[in-house]
């Protein structure tokens, strides 16, 4: 599969109270590691999924898609009627570019930093 999902964020105003609810709903494990601020679920060091505060961005489910070239692809996404919510921002493991789509979706277009990442 092309452009796999690599990485899911939960953005609210209580991440912990919404990592509370996961772990009782699905017996979600707390991983070993994560990102700083984030409550990471996963397995021992191999994180897949986040709890973080909204911020800016619309609480819910944030998934992100791997891409090769992000300025391409965010580009790419321009002209097909995205809205960017969140201009390029370095990450723990690479930046990324959140995006809208035309029918309001939001999604993260992550580039991983040996995919041409400036330091």
């Amino acid at each position: 599969m092309s452009n796999p999902f690599v990485w899911f964020d939960h953005r609210s105003d209580s991440p912990s109270g919404a990592s509370q609810f996961y772990e009782e709903l699905f017996g979600w494990k707390r991983a070993d590691q994560g990102p700083p601020g984030m409550t990471a679920f996963g397995e021992g060091e191999r994180p897949w999924s986040g709890m973080v505060t909204a911020e800016s961005l619309p609480a819910g489910w944030l998934p992100y898609a791997q891409v090769e070239d992000l300025e391409m692809s965010t580009a790419q996404a321009k002209k097909l009627g995205a809205k960017v919510l969140k201009d390029r921002t370095r990450g723990p493991a690479g930046d990324f570019v959140v995006v809208r789509d035309p029918s309001g979706g939001a999604i993260a277009l992550w580039q991983a930093p040996s995919a041409g990442r400036n330091a």
